[in-house]
């Protein structure tokens, strides 16, 4: 497997990889020998279907497999080779579609986290900005403030209901007498 750096411009990068045909075809026998082992096909006993009957019967998936096995383990090494740190997916682009003898060429572009250089925080120099506040504004919001938290307490005086007062009432509506629903309530 080649793989080459074809563009390196700030934290993008992006890298050609050529995985020879040879490489691809050892791979792809090897599975399929290991799927004639391990298959069980009518008119054969298990383990004994001859390779091309297998070849014929599964050869794309497995072709298939093993291209998508050398594209994870591109992008796996041209990332550790590198010692990158993607940050985002690779995004992968087929340049030529694998064919029996020809060697089979993908790219794959990702950003990289950057370097970030730890420093010294005691050099740092903080302003803190403090903004002007009215003490006529803060009281009025104390007071609403505690006006909204305020509990209410019985009162056992039989008195007019005055400002400021929380009423309990019951009410029983009516048009011309008739009783409407909606107009009735308790508590």
């Amino acid at each position: 497997m080649q793989i080459s750096e074809t563009v390196a411009d700030g934290l993008r990068r992006e890298f050609k990889i050529v995985v020879p045909a040879q490489e691809i075809e050892r791979q792809v026998q090897d599975r399929l020998a290991q799927l004639a082992h391990d298959s069980r096909l009518p008119g054969f006993r298990p383990g004994k279907a001859p390779l091309s009957l297998i070849r014929q019967r599964y050869g794309s998936a497995v072709a298939k497999e093993v291209i998508e096995g050398q594209v994870e383990s591109g992008c796996r090494d041209a990332i550790k080779n590198n010692s990158l740190r993607p940050a985002v997916e690779p995004r992968i682009q087929i340049v030529s579609n694998f064919q029996p003898g020809v060697d089979f060429e993908f790219s794959v572009a990702f950003e990289t986290l950057p370097d970030i250089e730890p420093c010294n925080f005691s050099d740092v120099e903080l302003e803190k900005l403090v903004s002007p506040v009215d003490e006529k504004v803060v009281d009025q919001m104390l007071s609403r403030l505690a006006e909204s938290r305020q509990e209410t307490t019985v009162i056992t005086e039989d008195r007019p209901a005055q400002s400021g007062d929380v009423v309990v009432i019951d009410f029983d509506g009516a048009v011309d007498g008739k009783p409407y629903p909606g107009m009735k309530a308790e508590d």
